[in-house]
């Protein structure tokens, strides 16, 4: 039977969930004013029709590059007491989203804007889906053997 976790463990949690929405903004922030990989999508697939591509395409790429920059935030999650505890998923998960979607909860009003349509329901999913992933991996790692894995 697990053990429940503790709470300098859940605290622990909590700050790497909100650590991560930081960092994420920053990258994201940085990203893209800097990559032309949005630029390069838009002209060679929106622009020539290929609107289903287009989103398949960019929602991959940034599932991927979120589930990359959350692996050192999961294996912190990770190696709390008790080890992989999908509790403490849940609270560096919730803390993440509400230091992302914050001015919905402020004002709720706000999320007839940021959910408008299904678009913007989109990185609300890949917000969500990124820490767990990260942590999915890190715990197939360590059952695989890996003598560098958690």
């Amino acid at each position: 039977m697990e053990s429940r976790p503790d709470i300098p463990s859940i605290t622990l949690a909590a700050g790497s969930g909100a650590l991560f929405a930081v960092v994420l903004g920053a990258i994201w922030g940085y990203y893209a004013a800097n990559h032309p990989f949005n630029g390069w999508l838009i002209d060679s697939l929106l622009k020539n029709g290929y609107v289903v591509a287009y989103y398949l395409t960019i929602y991959t790429h940034d599932f991927l590059l979120n589930a990359i920059i959350a692996l050192p935030f999961a294996y912190v999650v990770a190696r709390l007491r008790p080890r992989f505890s999908w509790q403490l998923l849940a609270a560096a998960v919730a803390v993440a989203v509400s230091v992302v979607y914050w001015p919905v909860f402020v004002r709720p009003r706000a999320a007839l804007f940021v959910l408008a349509d299904w678009r913007g329901l989109i990185p609300l999913v890949i917000l969500v889906g990124s820490l767990p992933v990260g942590f999915a991996v890190l715990k197939l790692l360590s059952k695989r053997g890996s003598a560098d894995a958690v």
